[in-house]
C-alpha cells in the first residue's frame, strides 16, 4: 500500500490580505518581510505557482526563485474562529512569524 500522498501543482493568488487559495489565506515571514500584502494592495494582486496536498489544507510550498529555496505558507483560519483554542493557535503562528522575520534581518 503507497503511504504517499499525492502533491498537486495549482496557482494562489497574493492579495492585499494575504495568498488566497481555495478560500483560505495564506502567509509566511518572507512574504511579510518582503511586503508583498501591502504591494497587491497597491499595485493589484498577482498568481504564483504553489505546491499543496487537498488533505494537508493548513500550509503550501512556495519557489523563491531569487533565492532558490523553497518554503512554506501556513494558514491561520480554522472552522473554530472564535474559540480560545483558535486564538491561541493565532497568536503562536504570530509569534513565530516574527522570530522568523528577526532571523532573516540578523542574516
Amino acid at each position: 500500500m503507497n503511504s504517499l500522498k499525492k502533491i498537486e501543482l495549482g496557482p494562489a493568488t497574493v492579495t492585499g490580505r494575504g495568498l488566497l487559495f481555495n478560500g483560505s489565506v495564506y502567509t509566511n515571514a518572507n512574504m511579510i518581510k518582503y511586503k508583498w500584502f501591502e504591494h497587491a494592495a497597491i499595485e493589484g494582486e498577482w498568481q504564483i505557482p504553489i505546491l499543496y496536498q487537498e488533505q494537508e489544507n493548513d500550509h503550501l510550498i512556495l519557489f523563491d526563485i531569487y533565492a532558490n529555496a523553497i518554503e512554506v505558507a501556513t494558514t491561520n483560519q480554522t472552522e473554530q474562529s472564535g474559540s480560545s483554542d483558535y486564538v491561541e493557535k493565532y497568536q503562536e503562528k504570530i509569534r513565530y512569524l516574527k522570530k522568523q522575520i528577526q532571523k532573516s534581518n540578523k542574516t
